[in-house]
């Protein structure tokens, strides 16, 4: 492969992994979210006592 094209790769993963990770993230945190609120909804939730 030439330098040229392996440099260009480089440069587009620096930009697109990023993005891609942070959109899983994002994907992963409306599922468990989601998840917990209908657990929470089927078993009455949590309850946390303050003094």
């Amino acid at each position: 492969m030439p330098a040229a094209v392996a440099c260009s790769c480089a440069r587009g993963a620096v930009i697109a992994l990023p993005v891609f990770y942070g959109l899983i993230g994002v994907i992963g945190g409306l599922i468990v979210g989601f998840l917990f609120n209908l657990v929470a909804a089927m078993t009455g939730g949590l309850e946390i006592g303050l003094e």
